[in-house]
């Protein structure tokens, strides 16, 4: 019995993992006119616009803060030093804080260099405009309700460009967080017939 124990445990929670874990799938869409088509990318592409932008905004956050730190850090690793040497004793407590906030200095230094975080931003920040750019695109491009197997030249040639764009631009976009790209996912996506803006109150007109 003692032998078949970590078995049974090891089932048991296997049971507990399977019984209350989500099923995982991953969808396939099926089109069968250009519109719809036209639709998932127009989707595909604001979700993909949204991750970007997140990204680079966090990604831009993080360099600051870790900048500031390991320039903190390194400013007070300095003064200490200057402490110590005018100071001329062997005080050991000056001397382990002064080597422990130089250690710290050099760890958050070297952290920003090898995570590269403003070039990360920057990346996705040129991938958030390109999929904003063919955003704008989608948004100006209109079809008739054409079946996919029987589109028109000028339809097949729209597809065409916008699949060699899309390619491109998912070629060259860095990888995003997962956190923000799976929470950017299960945004629902929300299909609105125009924007107006609001001129129920007119700013005055100046007199001349």
């Amino acid at each position: 019995p003692q032998a078949r124990r970590p078995g049974t445990v090891r089932r048991f929670f296997a049971h507990l993992r399977g019984r209350w874990r989500r099923p995982q799938t991953l969808p396939i869409y099926d089109f069968e006119e250009v519109p719809a088509l036209m639709d998932g990318w127009q989707t595909h592409v604001a979700k993909q616009r949204a991750i970007h932008e997140q990204s680079a905004r966090r990604d831009q956050s993080l360099h600051y803060s870790l900048g500031v730190l390991a320039a903190v850090f390194a400013s007070l690793a300095g003064s200490s030093a200057v402490v110590a040497w005018q100071t001329q004793t062997s005080n050991v407590t000056l001397a382990l804080v002064s080597a422990l906030i130089a250690s710290v200095a050099s760890v958050l230094t070297g952290v920003v260099t090898f995570l590269d975080l403003g070039g990360r931003a920057e990346r996705h920040r040129k991938a958030a405009a390109d999929y904003k750019g063919a955003l704008r695109q989608l948004e100006a491009t209109s079809f008739r309700p054409t079946r996919l197997d029987q589109p028109l030249k000028q339809e097949s040639d729209v597809i065409n460009q916008l699949q060699t764009t899309l390619r491109d631009i998912d070629a060259s976009a860095p990888i995003p967080p997962r956190r923000i790209a799976e929470r950017v996912d299960r945004m629902s996506a929300e299909s609105r017939s125009s924007v107006f803006a609001d001129r129920r109150n007119p700013p005055p007109r100046s007199a001349h």
